[in-house]
C-alpha cells in the first residue's frame, strides 16, 4: 500500500506486506492473524523520516447464526505489545466487535460492524491507554459470479490518545482468478480526522486459498 501523509511535513508511506491469515474452526469459528506490516515513512524533513514494523494481532470470531438473508457474529482482537517504537504498540490492545450482515439481494449485502477498544499508542507517542468505540458500515455488489466491488465507510470515536474521532472511505474491486486464487485493486480516501494517518492511499493485493 502506498498513502499520501497528513501534517507537518507531509510526504509519502510505503507499507506491505498487509498479510492476514484466517483459519476455518470446528463450531462454526475461525481463528486469525494479522502479521506485522514494514512501513517506510518519507517526510518532507528528514527529522520526520521514519521505518520499522506495526504491531501484530491475533483475533477469534464465532458465527451466532443465520437465516437466508441475516448473519450474526461476534469477534474479539488481540493486538500485541509488539512492533517497534514509531508504528507498534507499547501495551496489549483489546477489541470486541459485534457484526450484522444482510442480503439485499443475491448480488448486493450490507453489513454493520460496531465494536470497542482499549488500545496503547506507539512508545514514540507516549504509549498511553485510550478506549474507543468503532464503526464500519460495508456494501458488497457482485455484477458477475467471478467479480465483487466493495465500498466501506469506518472509523472510530478516538485514533489516538491525544486526538478526536476520524473516518476514511475506502473500496476495492476484487476478481477471482481461479478458484483458489483473487486479486484485487484497491483505494481510501479521509473523510474526517487523522485515522491511518494519511490524506489517501492506494493498493493492490492477492488472496489464496488454501
Amino acid at each position: 500500500m502506498r498513502a499520501n501523509l497528513r501534517g507537518e511535513g507531509s510526504g509519502k508511506a510505503d507499507s506491505y506486506p498487509r498479510a492476514e491469515v484466517r483459519l476455518g474452526l470446528p463450531g462454526r469459528n475461525e481463528f486469525k492473524i494479522l502479521a506485522p506490516n514494514y512501513t517506510n515513512q518519507r517526510s518532507g524533513t528528514p527529522q520526520e523520516a521514519s521505518s520499522g514494523l506495526s504491531a501484530a494481532s491475533i483475533g477469534f470470531k464465532h458465527e451466532l447464526g443465520y437465516t437466508d438473508k441475516w448473519l450474526g457474529s461476534v469477534e474479539a482482537v488481540l493486538t500485541l505489545p509488539s512492533g517497534n517504537d514509531v508504528f507498534g504498540s507499547r501495551g496489549l490492545g483489546t477489541t470486541i466487535n459485534g457484526i450484522v450482515a444482510y442480503s439485499l439481494s443475491a448480488h448486493v449485502g450490507l453489513s454493520l460492524q460496531l465494536g470497542i477498544s482499549s488500545l496503547t499508542d506507539s512508545v514514540l507517542a507516549g504509549g498511553r491507554r485510550f478506549t474507543s468505540f468503532n464503526q464500519f458500515l460495508t456494501a458488497t455488489w457482485n455484477p458477475i459470479e467471478r467479480l465483487q466491488l466493495y465500498v466501506e465507510v469506518y472509523g472510530q470515536t478516538k485514533t489516538v490518545r491525544s486526538e478526536g474521532a476520524g473516518y476514511n472511505f475506502d473500496g476495492s474491486l476484487r476478481y477471482l482468478v481461479t478458484r483458489w486464487l483473487e486479486a484485487d485493486l484497491e483505494a481510501g480516501v479521509r473523510l474526517t480526522g487523522n485515522l491511518g494517518g494519511f490524506t489517501h492511499y492506494y493498493g493492490v493485493g492477492i488472496g489464496m486459498l488454501f
